[in-house]
Formats: structure tokens, sequence, C-alpha cells
């Protein structure tokens, strides 16, 4: 008896401690899917679209070839119904426009991101719509009646994300979010799918290279929605070389090198290697480097002088 008495009284005090638990809470939409760890900007699931204004984000479930149309279909629903609930109840923002579009998985080469653009959705929506129809689907008085004390989805919000556990459903759950939304103005997409990107690059006359496509760096070169390998370098600088993705418009990105050297060492005798006589002779003004005027600085570093 003393020994069932005593369980009771932990089972009491565990019960106390869910009820007391806090729900998550966080100060932006990236710091949420960090939090909760079910979608990834490393590997292509999550992307802010934008970063001014409200949150406006992108998750994308991964899918194979192959794939039922039916079940993509409703892996999208569920992205956008997760981002919408997460947001509203794990943040304090009171609008939210969010994007699913499928994210194809290339099993011969997993670096390469596809995503499959006709199945794409989007929903832009208020924090009082998404409650009106959480009470009239699930019979709730806040949105947080829908997640457990420990954050999990309840029982009865997995009546609205699923297609097979009873009424709402998923699909009747996403009608409802998708009539209380707001109207999105959507970004053409140019037709033949190119879009034009600019490096601004200071030096002026620093070397670009996008190192993963054949084609040569110029102004203005089309490219198509993707990720590219970029590098700026020029001598007497520090290399910048980045990934930098183009998305759905023309981009146009400022890169500013750093040097490696200042201009305060004046003599040849204090020159480290050729490429520092280059730079303090080009750079910084330093004459004196080329006594003799033939381009070439401090000849004792620099060999091919007159």
């Amino acid at each position: 008896m003393k020994k069932f008495s005593t369980i009771i009284v932990l089972l009491s005090i565990f019960l106390s401690f869910a009820a007391n638990a806090e729900i998550a809470k966080f100060k932006s939409v990236p710091d949420m899917i960090v939090g909760f760890g079910d979608y990834d900007e490393g590997n292509g699931t999550f992307k802010v679209l934008s970063s001014e204004g409200i949150p406006d984000f992108q998750l994308s479930t991964q899918i194979v070839d192959g794939d039922l149309e039916s079940v993509i279909l409703e892996n999208v629903k569920r992205d956008i119904i997760y981002g919408v609930y997460r947001t509203f109840i794990h943040t304090d923002y009171d609008t939210v426009q969010i994007t699913s579009i499928p994210l194809v998985l290339n099993l011969k080469n997993p670096g390469k991101r596809d995503y499959r653009q006709q199945d794409k959705a989007t929903i832009k929506i208020k924090r009082d719509k998404v409650l009106q129809v959480a009470k009239k689907l699930f019979k709730v008085n806040s949105l947080r009646d829908l997640v457990s004390p420990s954050n999990l989805w309840t029982t009865t919000f997995n009546k609205g994300y699923y297609n097979d556990q009873s009424s709402p459903t998923l699909d009747v759950h996403y009608a409802a979010l998708q009539k209380a939304s707001e109207k999105v103005t959507e970004k053409k997409v140019k037709s033949d799918g190119l879009y034009s990107f600019n490096i601004n690059a200071t030096p002026s006359d620093s070397t670009i290279k996008i190192i993963n496509i054949t084609p040569k760096y110029e102004p203005g070169i089309k490219l198509k929605a993707g990720k590219y390998d970029v590098s700026v370098a020029k001598k007497g600088y520090e290399k910048w070389r980045k990934w930098v993705e183009i998305v759905d418009s023309d981009l146009s990105i400022d890169v500013v090198l750093k040097s490696k050297y200042s201009c305060d060492k004046k003599y040849c005798k204090n020159m480290s290697s050729c490429e520092e006589a280059y730079y303090k002779l080009n750079t910084c003004g330093h004459g004196r480097l080329d006594r003799d005027n033939d381009g070439v600085p401090c000849e004792n570093v620099c060999p091919g002088g007159n």
C-alpha cells in the first residue's frame, strides 16, 4: 500500500511539472527552426526568402523520384501548416508568409538540390485568422492548446495534420487556412529562366571567376537559379570566395577585398615579397621602389627589370 501511495505522489509531481512547463518561445523564425530541428538550412529544407518585414520563408520536405503525387501534395500542405502554427505558437509575429516546394533527393549526387517547382504553394496569413480556423475545427480557445507542454503536436491537432486520423483531416484544415489567407503577389519568373548576375568588385580590376561552371564570368552573365562558387582575387589582397545563390531574380553583389599589406613600409629592404613590392608601388604610390622607372619595383626581390 505504501509503495502504491509513493507511485501516486510521484505521478502527481510529474503531472504538476508537465502542466507548468512553458511553451518554447523564440525571437525569430530561424531560431525556431534550429530549436526544433525538423527543417535545416544546411540541407535545403529551410530557407529565408526575405528578411524584411514579416517572416517570409520556405519549407521543403524531401521526396524521392517515384513518390505518389498525392503523397507529395500532402507533404506540401503539412509544410505550410507546420510553418503557420509553429510561427504563431512559438514567436510573437502576427503575420507570416510561407512557401513550400518539395525537395527531390538526388541519391547519386546528394549535394545537388532539385526543387519541384510545379508543386509550389504559398500562403500569407494573420494570427487572428488562424485562431478562428483553429477554434472552428479543433474547438480550442488558444493556439497553444494545440501543442503539449513538451511542444509536441496534440492528438487533436494531428487530426488536422494527417488524412487518416478522422475529422477534420489535413485537406479540410489546409483548405480552411487558404480560404482565410491574404492574396500573395508572386514574383514574375522570366520565360527563359535566366537571371543577370553582377559582381561589383573593389579594386575594379580584380579577377572574378565562377568556379563550378564552364563559361567565364562577365558583367551581367545570364545564369539559371542555383548556387555558384564565386572567387574574387587580386595580388596584394586577401582572396574572397563564397557560394552565392540566385533564387528568382537578378542578383548584384558588392565585394570589397581586404588588403594584405599597409602603406607604411617604403623601402625595398622591408619588402617580404615581390607581390608586396608591386602593391606598394602601384597602390601606395611609393615611386622610390622603382628607381630606374622600368615598372619593376625592388629588383632585389622582383627579377626582370632593366
